[in-house]
């Protein structure tokens, strides 16, 4: 189910959560009924195959993916692929257009895997819309421009505690709220917690979420919310975090604008240890505005 140059699934693997998944849709729609292997055929993507391992290692151009991948039958036309524009973008995430019959439409928000799983569901679905969870797992928006049959949410099991966990019906705020005048930052971090990857004491995160916005900016101006940890001696370390959609809070807040304010970020925690405080700090045009939120958490000794 996985190639040995590579962390994602094979196309035997991606099959085999395919079956799963179609015998779950069949419950509601009985027609949906997975197709077996030798339904498709294999494709040969040559450098585009799966080898991030060997790329973190610095050989990949040494070798090749071993497993097989595979497409649907026909393969899909890259021409037959739209992009609706939403509120607040210039391009709305992909919509595939295929061949099956039917008339249904699929919306998969997913993460990498997603990518070998995506062939295998073309045969059922004449219209696909494809989006990456990073701009949020659930995406009111898509469901209501798009009104989908079946709506498939795809991720990584480390990453279920933030599909899972239920967003606050009311957004809360440190600071002023948005508005013209002077830059100002507005946050709030919704979920901190130590995440252990194994029995290792090292082989932890920080997985941290949350909002931030800016007031006072330019318009078109495009804020960042950087997550700073500072230590018990007073030393900062400052991390990315990758945007994520929350429409609670555009509508908490009455300002389109916002619905791109949220965050999440994994903070490595090697060699941390003691009690430490958690910052916001919201980053445009090369200035960092601090959000007036602080948060305390003991990494252990």
């Amino acid at each position: 189910t996985y190639d040995i140059y590579d962390t994602h699934w094979s196309g035997a693997g991606a099959h085999a959560a395919y079956v799963a998944l179609m015998n779950r849709v069949a419950m509601d729609l009985p027609e949906m009924q997975a197709h077996p292997l030798s339904h498709f055929v294999p494709a040969n993507r040559g450098d585009a195959g799966p080898r991030d391992l060997a790329r973190m290692l610095g050989f990949a151009d040494r070798v090749r993916a071993t497993q097989p991948q595979y497409a649907s039958r026909p393969e899909h036309d890259p021409s037959r692929l739209l992009a609706m524009p939403l509120d607040g973008e210039r391009r709305g995430p992909p919509v595939m257009l295929t061949d099956a019959p039917g008339g249904r439409t699929l919306l998969l928000l997913r993460d990498s895997f997603g990518v070998e799983l995506l062939p295998f569901l073309k045969p059922h679905f004449s219209r696909i819309v494809v989006a990456h969870w990073n701009r949020g797992f659930w995406r009111a928006d898509l469901v209501a421009l798009h009104k989908p049959d079946v709506i498939v949410l795809e991720t990584v099991e480390y990453a279920a505690r933030q599909a899972m966990a239920p967003l606050p019906d009311v957004p809360q705020a440190t600071g002023p709220a948005p508005s013209a005048g002077v830059a100002a930052a507005t946050c709030n971090i919704d979920h901190a917690a130590i995440v252990a990857a194994g029995a290792a004491h090292d082989d932890r995160w920080l997985d941290v979420r949350g909002w931030a916005a800016l007031s006072g900016i330019r318009p078109g101006a495009t804020p960042a919310a950087r997550i700073v940890l500072r230590g018990p001696d007073g030393t900062e370390r400052m991390v990315r975090s990758q945007q994520v959609v929350r429409l609670d809070v555009a509508r908490h807040f009455g300002d389109p604008a916002l619905r791109s304010a949220g965050f999440i970020a994994a903070i490595d925690l090697r060699q941390l240890r003691g009690r430490h405080e958690i910052g916001v700090r919201v980053v445009t045009n090369g200035t960092a505005h601090p959000c007036p939120l602080i948060r305390a958490i003991d990494l252990g000794g």
